[in-house]
């Protein structure tokens, strides 16, 4: 996709279940239906669940080798690029018992508290200066959202 292409326009569907609002761009349903699911063998899908998802640097490649792939992002905006469903919300506000089944979860929470770059500029750059202990309350809400789902 180059800059001046739009990305794909997203139908809306609600989970009955969770009344989460989950959005998926139209093109993905013809193009998952072509796409072989190399793990499953063909079989039933293989599904994963990618946590502070972003722009889907995990969901990519996951997809390409027949995974099935749920993101959850925090950011609209980000959301709105995202190439596959997705949930817009925090993962704290989540319940995990309701991503039961998933054959993988994957998670990169936002490592702008920890990094040293962070660190150095950040007072410069960012509203709230880096927190490690602000960052690690991601990192455990994500490991408690793994142990219960």
């Amino acid at each position: 996709m180059t800059p001046s292409t739009p990305p794909p326009e997203k139908r809306r569907e609600i989970n009955p279940l969770t009344n989460i609002i989950i959005t998926a761009p139209d093109d993905q349903a013809e193009g998952k239906k072509n796409r072989p699911n190399r793990l499953a063998g063909g079989g039933a899908a293989v599904k994963a669940l990618d946590l502070f998802c972003g722009l889907g640097g995990w969901s990519e490649g996951l997809a390409l080798e027949g995974f099935e792939v749920l993101g959850v992002e925090i950011e609209p905006k980000i959301a709105a690029l995202y190439r596959h469903p997705v949930i817009v919300a925090d993962i704290i506000s989540l319940n995990p018992e309701d991503f039961r089944g998933y054959d993988l979860i994957v998670g990169s929470p936002p490592c702008r508290d920890f990094s040293k770059f962070a660190l150095k500029i950040g007072h410069h750059r960012w509203k709230d200066p880096p927190n490690p202990e602000r960052g690690l309350i991601l990192v455990r809400a994500f490991m408690y959202f793994v142990s219960k789902a």
